[in-house]
C-alpha cells in the first residue's frame, strides 16, 4: 500500500440535505472535500480499513514515526509508517469526530462516531490512550454489512 501521507489534504464542511444538516456524512465525500493533510489522511485511513474489511485500526506513536496497523481476520498488519508530525492532527480530528476533549492528552478517552459509506452507515468506536511517545489511537469499525458476509 502507498504511504498514507501521499493522500493527505482537506477540512470538514457541513453537508446539507433539504435544509437539514446531515449528522452522518459520507466518508468518500468528506475525503474529497478535505484540504488539510492530517484530516484527509484520517479519512483515507478509514476508507482503506473499510475496503480491507478491517475490524480495528491502531495508530501508535513510536520514537520518530507513527505506525498504522489494521486488524484483518484477527491479525494486526502494518499498513503504513508516517512522520510523527501528522499525529497531532490525526488525533485532534478523531477527537472532534468522536466529540472528545481535544486538549486532554494525559487521560484516556473513549468515544464514537458514525459515517456513511456506499449508502450504509458504519459506526466507529474510538479509544485514545496516552503513552510515553504520544497518544495511541484504536478505532473499532462496526460495519453491519461485513458481519452479514460471515453469517450467510
Amino acid at each position: 500500500m502507498e504511504k498514507i501521507e501521499n493522500y493527505f489534504k482537506k477540512s470538514i464542511n457541513s453537508s446539507t440535505n433539504n435544509n437539514k444538516i446531515s449528522l452522518i456524512q459520507d466518508i468518500e465525500e468528506l475525503y474529497n472535500r478535505e484540504n488539510i493533510s492530517s484530516n484527509k489522511g484520517i479519512f483515507y485511513i478509514l476508507l482503506e480499513a473499510i475496503k480491507f474489511l478491517a475490524s480495528d485500526i491502531h495508530i501508535e506513536a513510536l520514537n520518530n514515526i507513527v505506525r498504522i496497523r489494521y486488524r484483518i481476520n484477527g491479525i494486526l498488519k502494518e499498513v503504513a509508517r508516517i512522520d510523527k508530525s501528522f499525529l497531532a492532527g490525526i488525533s485532534s480530528k478523531i477527537k472532534i469526530l468522536s466529540s472528545l476533549d481535544i486538549v486532554e492528552k494525559r487521560k484516556p478517552q473513549d468515544g464514537r462516531f458514525s459515517l456513511r459509506y456506499k449508502g450504509r452507515e458504519i459506526d466507529f468506536r474510538t479509544s485514545i490512550m496516552p503513552t510515553m511517545n504520544g497518544e495511541k489511537i484504536v478505532i473499532r469499525i462496526l460495519d453491519k454489512f461485513n458481519y452479514n458476509l460471515y453469517f450467510r
